[in-house]
């Protein structure tokens, strides 16, 4: 009789410790399933605040009046992006700058020469979704 009562409680116990590790496991993956949700929500969100970051750098130049010392800084801006720098002097010369192609006029007679207190006006350019490839600026003065 005691035989029987010692392997009626190891098999209590064998079953108990399956039942207990399979809730463990469904916890576990409930877990897990939940966490993933919530990583891939942060990842969009992360992805879209990067790309609200990187047009907000160049939303400031968006039909705004400038001096040609600002058409300079907004090149140097674009040293890591995709964005070209198109400018049009009032010489009528139109030169597209990108990150490749770098503005060294220094010769005030050259007729892509930037006037640092001349006047520009400014713009953005967007591709189809909605992406900045270009600044624009245009000399007036």
């Amino acid at each position: 009789m005691v035989v029987i009562n010692e392997n009626l409680q190891k098999i209590i116990m064998i079953g108990a410790s399956v039942l207990m590790t399979i809730g463990i496991i469904g916890i576990s993956m409930r877990l897990y399933s939940t966490a993933e949700i919530a990583v891939n929500e942060s990842e969009k969100e992360i992805v879209r605040m990067n790309k609200n970051y990187k047009k907000s750098k160049f939303i400031a130049y968006d039909n705004l009046d400038c001096y040609g010392y600002e058409v300079i800084t907004a090149m140097n801006l674009i040293d890591n992006e995709d964005v070209d720098v198109k400018v049009t002097t009032i010489a009528g010369e139109e030169k597209t700058y990108t990150k490749s192609s770098r503005y060294n006029v220094l010769e005030e007679v050259d007729s892509n020469y930037i006037n640092p207190e001349g006047i520009f006006e400014a713009d953005i350019e967007y591709n189809a979704n909605n992406v900045v490839t270009a600044l624009m600026f245009k000399q007036n003065a």
